[in-house]
């Protein structure tokens, strides 16, 4: 899932649930913190290929 894609699911998931915006926010940081490490990984492995 992109980053977008995750931004929307967290806003249908805390409407729907009425998550506390402290718990968005904390969603939407683990989401982009774990894009960040995965693209990081992906920029690994190119480096390794060539």
């Amino acid at each position: 899932m992109g980053a977008t894609e995750y931004n929307h699911a967290g806003v249908g998931f805390s409407l729907r649930h009425g998550v506390s915006p402290i718990a968005y926010c904390m969603m939407v940081l683990h989401g982009l913190l774990w894009g960040s490490r995965r693209s990081n990984n992906n920029l690994h492995e190119m480096r390794q290929r060539s």
